[in-house]
């Protein structure tokens, strides 16, 4: 296998970084409040593996809702819609959350032998898709002290797994540039289809990196419940922390080591 580019020769050879603008209290308006980032490739993948080397993800902070993901491409096909999140958790979480989506296309899987927790088997969009929960660790300040690491995807007819290892336990294949999945021992997450095509249902994907403030996943009933940030920050809503609270946000950035794709 060999790698090939899907946006700048930069973002795969050399360390980047990837943040937010930080620097002063903003105001919440209709239009919104404290601008996302987002970086996505120009090419699209249908299947092989792609692996995303992190020397730094995200620092956990209240109201942040960071993800690498792959998502179909509408602008070729606008009839149905898939994504692949491989890095995605928000707020003060520790572990990350692997999740397949598709519409309006029915999609089941059958979860294999994971390291992960699965949460569903269901692909649906509408009911929160497909995926497994990833073990501590794998997700902001608990990665980062860890000192980073790889996330690694293998997209195929047969199945989707997705791979989770430590800065100190990256096979020497990958580092290589010859990566063998079949080495590399027990995924995070590894779901086989049931029902589902999985060749027409994920292609001609996009890379993306965004980091987003709030949203449906990160404020609304999120910000009073699960993730308890209206009680350690005694602000009553996601959208005003974030815009008044800048200083909030100096560790919220990606440390790029590279992102590499390969296919058979």
């Amino acid at each position: 296998m060999k790698p090939c580019p899907w946006a700048s020769p930069g973002l795969l050879a050399t360390r980047s970084t990837f943040g937010v603008h930080n620097n002063s209290v903003i105001d919440v308006t209709p239009q919104g409040g404290r601008k996302s980032v987002r970086l996505e490739s120009h090419d699209t993948i249908d299947s092989g593996i792609v692996i995303a080397d992190f020397e730094y993800l995200p620092a956990n902070a209240c109201g942040t809702w960071p993800a690498l993901w792959l998502p179909h491409d509408d602008e070729h096909d606008s009839d149905f819609y898939s994504e692949i999140d491989i890095v995605e958790s928000i707020s003060c979480l520790t572990q990350n959350e692997t999740t397949l989506h598709t519409n309006p296309t029915e999609c089941t899987m059958a979860a294999q032998s994971g390291t992960g927790d699965v949460f569903s088997t269901n692909c649906d969009y509408d009911v929160g898709g497909c995926g497994m929960i990833a073990p501590h660790g794998t997700f902001g300040d608990s990665f980062n002290q860890n000192g980073g690491g790889v996330w690694a995807t293998q997209v195929e007819a047969g199945g989707i797994k997705i791979w989770h290892f430590a800065k100190s336990a990256i096979p020497a294949d990958i580092e290589n540039d010859s990566p063998k999945p079949s080495k590399w021992g027990t995924p995070v997450m590894s779901f086989v289809p049931q029902n589902c095509d999985i060749r027409n249902t994920w292609k001609k994907m996009k890379i993306v990196i965004n980091i987003t403030f709030c949203g449906e996943y990160a404020g609304g009933e999120a910000w009073d419940d699960y993730t308890q940030c209206r009680a350690k920050t005694g602000v009553a809503s996601c959208n005003d922390y974030v815009a008044k609270t800048p200083s909030a946000f100096d560790d919220v950035y990606f440390l790029i080591n590279s992102i590499k794709t390969y296919n058979n």
